[in-house]
């Protein structure tokens, strides 16, 4: 049984890890969707969260995910990204 005191206190962080894969045109929209969660929040059952980062997870693919990833880390210090190797085949 979920009591008013569970929602007290300090917010558990989480992390979101967003995979990346040719997603140069989608990554502003993600964040943007993302950031208003690094405000503590309730989830439907009353637990108090609150985003403490942003991994965005990407591959060395033929579009310009990196340098979009690496602006947006540059314009929210929420926000990491790291580059995921391809083994070679």
């Amino acid at each position: 049984m979920m009591t008013d005191d569970m929602t007290h206190g300090s917010p558990h962080g989480i992390s979101v890890v967003v995979p990346v894969h040719q997603g140069e045109r989608h990554l502003q929209a993600v964040v943007d969707e993302l950031l208003p969660l690094v405000h503590p929040f309730l989830t439907p059952d009353r637990h108090l969260l609150q985003v403490v980062e942003i991994i965005l997870g990407y591959d060395p693919g033929p579009d310009d995910s990196a340098r979009v990833s690496r602006e947006l880390a540059e314009k929210h210090e929420i926000v990491r990204p790291v580059q995921f190797s391809i083994p070679d085949a």
